[in-house]
């Protein structure tokens, strides 16, 4: 609405619609910056009253950076044929493959102190490390072992 305001000529700029609607122009500007993002950005939302500002400042700097690539992303959400919830969505918009292929590590704990970590790469290799006086030597065997099942010797 406030878009359709400025957009039709009934104010010539947000800081004037926010003094006449009592709004800050902070508030405003950010709420038109939703309502300009694409509509094929738009139509991936059920309630699109759900887009955070922040939101659309990531997807915005998107369309600067890498608009085909965006685009890309959103087509592909629309063909998945579900609705998802606003945070998913913006969450499968704002994924990148190029970084979103990190490293996943997971904390070994040993009575609530963490004692190592099992990592997964980008490329999908395995490491663990477990700090020094946690792992007996029977206790290494038997790790060796379960790898050796795991992986298939």
């Amino acid at each position: 609405m406030w878009r359709k305001a400025i957009d039709e000529g009934l104010f010539t700029s947000a800081r004037q619609l926010a003094r006449h609607t009592g709004v800050s122009d902070v508030h405003v500007g950010q709420c038109i910056a939703i309502a300009r993002l694409p509509q094929f950005v738009l139509e991936l939302f059920s309630n699109p009253t759900e887009i955070q500002v922040r939101w659309a400042k990531v997807i915005n700097d998107q369309l600067q950076t890498d608009p085909e690539a965006l685009k890309d992303r959103a087509s592909k959400i629309k063909a998945l044929g579900k609705t998802f919830a606003s945070a998913k969505v913006f969450e499968m918009l704002a994924s990148d493959e190029k970084t979103s292929k990190k490293t996943l590590a997971t904390p070994i704990k040993h009575g609530g102190k963490v004692v190592g970590k099992i990592a997964q790469g980008p490329e999908g290799e395995v490491s663990l490390s477990i700090k020094s006086g946690y792992l007996s030597e029977a206790s290494f065997i038997k790790l060796q072992r379960v790898l050796d099942e795991l992986i298939g010797k």
